[in-house]
């Protein structure tokens, strides 16, 4: 998995993820347990440190709202399929129209 350098206000951490956003959103959890203060946006990048006052930019910026945002969204997903049923095969049994022989 790529190795994402994360930088966003007091927040300094070098994370392993699939991918920048999922790093960010690593690094936003990982930050919100210990208190730390993050700013606006997350900078990411897999070459070092770089956020907005530094020389070189980051390769990439996502904005707080965008990380809560898809957070949200996953719990949303997490909630909405732990509530569904799962199905009952065996009534299918008892379905006259449900038949697996094939012509």
């Amino acid at each position: 998995m790529p190795k994402f350098y994360v930088e966003s206000g007091e927040v300094k951490l070098v994370m392993t993820a699939v991918d920048p956003l999922h790093a960010a959103i690593k690094a936003f959890e990982h930050s919100d347990s210990t208190g730390k203060l993050f700013g606006s946006h997350f900078w990411i990048d897999q070459r070092g440190f770089r956020g907005p006052t530094t020389a070189k930019p980051a390769e990439h910026s996502i904005s707080q709202t965008t990380i809560v945002h898809t957070i949200d969204t996953w719990d949303d997903l997490d909630d909405m399929f732990a509530d569904m049923d799962e199905p009952d095969y065996d009534d299918l049994d008892d379905d006259p129209d449900f038949n697996l022989d094939y012509p």
